[in-house]
C-alpha cells in the first residue's frame, strides 16, 4: 500500500465508521504534511513533498504559511512579501531583522525546511497500528462529546503522515 492509497483507506473508514472527515497530508518532511493537510478541505489527501514546493507551496498567500500569524504576515507585506514564494526568496538576514529568529523559522519552512526528527516507519506496519489509534481516537471524541451533552454533525480531524522512503 503506498502512502496516499493508505491515508484514503484510513479517511475512508473514519467517515465511514463515525461520520468526520480527516484531512492528510503526506510527506517526508513534517511542516510539508501540515501544510499539506490544509491545502483543501474537507476529506482530502494531498501531498507535498520537497520537490513540489515551488509548485503547491509557493503560490500560496503569504498567510497560508504554518506559523504565520497576523503580526508576522503584516510585517512581510510592508516588506512586499505577499506570496510563500516571496518568502522563500527573500534574504533571510533581512527577515531576522524585521522578525528575530521567527523570521528565519518562517524563511525555513518557506523552503521546505524542518528540523523535526523524520521516522522511517513500513507504511503498510504503520497503516494498521495508525488504523486502530484513528479508530480509538475517534470513539473517545464522540464519548466526550456525548458525556458533555453535545451534538455534532461534522469533527475535523488533521492527521499528518511524514513519510521517507
Amino acid at each position: 500500500t503506498s502512502p496516499v492509497e493508505g491515508a484514503s483507506e484510513i479517511k475512508d473508514e473514519v467517515y465511514k465508521r463515525f461520520g468526520f472527515t480527516v484531512n492528510v497530508g503526506i510527506s517526508s518532511r513534517k511542516v510539508l504534511a501540515k501544510m499539506a493537510s490544509d491545502f483543501e478541505k474537507p476529506n482530502k489527501v494531498h501531498t507535498l513533498f520537497p520537490e513540489e514546493v515551488p509548485a503547491k507551496m509557493w503560490p500560496l498567500p503569504i498567510g497560508e504559511l504554518f506559523m504565520a500569524g497576523r503580526s508576522s504576515v503584516e510585517t512581510m507585506k510592508k516588506l512586499e512579501i505577499y506570496t510563500i514564494g516571496d518568502l522563500a526568496n527573500t534574504d533571510p538576514a533581512i527577515l531576522e531583522l524585521h522578525l528575530k529568529s521567527h523570521g528565519r523559522k518562517l524563511w525555513e519552512f518557506a523552503n521546505g525546511l524542518d528540523d523535526a526528527a523524520h521516522i522511517t516507519v513500513e507504511f503498510f506496519q504503520f497503516g494498521v497500528i495508525f488504523r486502530s489509534i484513528v479508530s480509538g481516537l475517534m470513539a473517545y471524541m464522540v464519548g466526550v462529546v456525548k458525556a458533555n451533552g453535545k451534538k455534532g454533525r461534522l469533527f475535523l480531524l488533521d492527521i499528518l503522515f511524514c513519510h521517507t522512503a
